[in-house]
């Protein structure tokens, strides 16, 4: 047997000789490019380097008997990432319940979160396990041959393909489904596969698909017909919509309900003798992260648009400090009421001066914007 470092340097070799590539996370052809993140192949990722020691305290080691498969997923069916060599010894992250041993490769691997960091050694008389291996996770491998989708952060489901549909679940992160086709923008999901275990499909949009295994060749689903559902009060709207810059059509209550316009009085200071319609004719409001947010145009605030943060001057400032070289003040007026900066006039250039204001998460400028709650 090879001792030390000859052992080291063989197991390295082995499984740069005898990986083969891992499962495919390329898109569906007609799917937005910007939905997937590739995950790297199986030679970039090695196994980690054997110790040839005992294990430490609190740690549960594999030891390879004799030459041992490692596998992408927990099934012989699976693509084959390399094979250990007789000695070696890795540690182990997890179980499953029909007797596969997982292990953690220690290096980045992109958009892999979850088990799917995970490669895979079958229980056999090749293999022994030492060390403190009583307690290790059970987990639920995902099959071989399936596309999954992997969660990094919450990702809703909705019973259908729009935003204003139910929210049947929420993929969190290190979550998984299976995704079943594809119809426009979004990807229909079986959540009884994966690790929700909820005997019910779903829809999820295309910009929050992270895919693993073969999924480039996705079938195209037909959308489902249902009843759409309406909402007159915008909290419950939002509620449901998410997130959504301007109102659209299941929304069907007035464009500035009383709600709104009662506590956006409060927050924006609105005086308590200002006309109830002059005050709804400058409202505009929106939903974020399921909260209604709203904005009071008054004074020719920017409600309605989006924050300028370029900090390249318009030909209209140009002008402007030609005419005026050295003002110290551009009227917002020239510079445009979005712009998230102070600029004045230095020898006839525009300058900015400091940045003043801040884009939220959906581009509009923070400063100007309330969160209001039902009451």
């Amino acid at each position: 047997m090879l001792k030390g470092s000859e052992s080291c340097l063989l197991i390295l070799l082995v499984i740069v000789v005898s990986a083969c590539a891992p499962e495919t996370t390329a898109l569906p052809s007609s799917a937005p490019t910007r939905t997937a993140t590739p995950v790297p192949s199986a030679t970039a990722i090695p196994v980690p380097s054997p110790t040839g020691e005992a294990p430490v305290d609190g740690a549960c080691e594999l030891v390879a008997n004799g030459d041992t498969t490692v596998y992408q997923r927990p099934s012989v069916d699976a693509g084959v990432f390399g094979t250990l060599a007789p000695g070696d010894r890795i540690a182990v992250g997890a179980t499953t319940d029909d007797g596969w041993i997982g292990f953690d490769p220690g290096t980045a691997q992109a958009a892999n979160v979850g088990v799917f960091r995970l490669r895979w050694v079958q229980q056999s008389d090749s293999i022994s396990l030492e060390g403190a291996c009583g307690d290790l996770p059970v987990v639920v491998g995902p099959p071989a041959g399936v596309c999954f989708t992997m969660a990094m952060e919450d990702i809703p489901v909705y019973s259908q393909p729009h935003t204003s549909s139910e929210r049947i679940a929420t993929l969190h992160s290190g979550d998984y489904a299976k995704v079943v086709g594809m119809a426009g923008d979004w990807f229909e999901i079986d959540l009884s596969i994966g690790s929700l275990g909820l005997g019910e499909t779903g829809w999820m949009s295309s910009q929050n698909a992270n895919f693993n295994g073969p999924c480039e060749s996705l079938p195209p689903v037909p959308t489902p017909i249902g009843p759409a559902a309406s909402y007159a009060d915008p909290f419950a709207y939002c509620a449901a919509v998410g997130t959504i810059d301007t109102p659209d059509e299941p929304y069907v209550g007035v464009v500035a309900p009383e709600a709104i316009i009662k506590d956006l009085r409060e927050k924006a200071g609105i005086a308590d003798d200002a006309p109830n319609d002059w005050v709804a004719a400058g409202t505009v409001w929106r939903c974020m992260d399921g909260d209604v947010w709203a904005c009071f145009a008054g004074a020719n605030l920017p409600c309605s648009e989006k924050a300028d943060t370029s900090s390249t001057p318009r030909p209209e400032m140009e002008e402007f400090c030609e005419a005026n070289p050295n003002a110290d003040t551009i009227p917002a007026a020239v510079t445009g009421r979005a712009t998230v900066y102070e600029w004045r006039c230095v020898d006839g250039t525009p300058q900015v001066v400091k940045q003043v204001l801040t884009p939220d998460a959906q581009g509009f400028l923070s400063e100007f914007w309330y969160q209001l709650s039902a009451k």
